[in-house]
């Protein structure tokens, strides 16, 4: 108990400063300063969540439902989330010790989650075990951020949609043209509780310029299966300078359907660009089943 009270105290300060110093890197103006190493917020074998699952915090109300998962989480103020996220990914039930997760940023930004398995031989605690871990990422509001999933979250986690019909509409800057394009691709669901993460992997059709939604979101969802993203990047659906979207949308189907609309949050700049959309979207394979209790098998 007493190592997990100073990793919470320790994460109490690095999460204090943390915001901070990212923006005094943002102002010596190096790109580079935004990949920084992620600072850790919590970590260890006895979470309490028992299913593989991932959470992308980028508001206070995610960050709540998260705390709510991993327990003891410091408490963060809003602008903590101007420059920086938290992401948080559970591996699920494990029947012995010696499995952790692992979280690493590429040099081109991306997240890599991955499981880390016991060595061949090694002596392991016999106790089930739920290992997890929870990291801070300096990162502008406005940028993306993709995910890698790999091992078990992929196996066990995601649901994939493909999108029956979508469109967009997006434009701005002094001129204020608009361009309107036809939506297409997918995107995976991992649902726990009053969560849901979103990975898109959306494009443009037909469009002027290249346009796609590539990167994860998680937002609010509701025993009705409406859903809330506050905030997430556009991607190339919206040129620069833009502002985030907001991402509403509504489960139907038994979850079988999944209708979305985007907004882009109010404008921050006089010429800045922004735009506004809807897609539907059909699961193209049914709910996976909660992993069973052990060892995963080799793959």
């Amino acid at each position: 108990m007493l190592s997990i009270r100073t990793n919470f105290i320790v994460a109490l300060i690095l999460l204090a400063t943390n915001g901070a110093g990212a923006a005094a890197c943002g102002a010596k103006g190096g790109g580079d300063a935004q990949h920084t190493t992620q600072k850790n917020v919590a970590q260890g074998g006895y979470g309490k969540v028992s299913e593989p699952f991932v959470v992308v915090a980028r508001d206070r109300a995610v960050y709540g439902e998260l705390r709510k998962l991993a327990g003891e989480l410091p408490d963060v103020g809003a602008d903590f989330f101007k420059s920086n996220l938290v992401v948080a990914a559970f591996l699920g039930e494990r029947n012995t010790g010696g499995y952790s997760v692992g979280i690493t940023r590429e040099a081109g930004g991306a997240l890599v989650v991955s499981e880390q398995t016991p060595p061949e031989g090694a002596m392991l605690t016999q106790a089930l075990t739920n290992p997890f871990r929870i990291v801070s990422v300096p990162i502008a509001d406005e940028e993306g951020v993709e995910l890698q999933l790999q091992g078990s979250w992929t196996k066990a986690l995601l649901r994939p949609y493909r999108v029956v019909s979508g469109e967009f509409l997006s434009g701005g800057g002094f001129a204020g043209r608009m361009e309107k394009f036809a939506l297409e691709g997918g995107l995976s669901v991992a649902r726990h509780e009053g969560l849901a993460t979103l990975l898109f992997d959306l494009r443009g059709v037909e469009s002027k310029r290249p346009r796609a939604l590539k990167g994860a979101a998680t937002g609010m969802v509701g025993k009705d299966g409406k859903l809330e993203i506050a905030s997430t990047d556009a991607g190339a659906l919206v040129q620069k300078p833009r502002s985030p979207l907001r991402v509403t949308g509504q489960f139907t189907n038994d979850g079988g359907n999944l209708a979305l609309r985007f907004e882009s949050l109010p404008p921050r700049l006089a010429d800045g660009y922004g735009g506004s959309g809807q897609l539907e979207a059909a699961a193209s394979a049914p709910t996976k089943n909660k992993p069973l209790t052990g060892k995963p098998a080799k793959h």
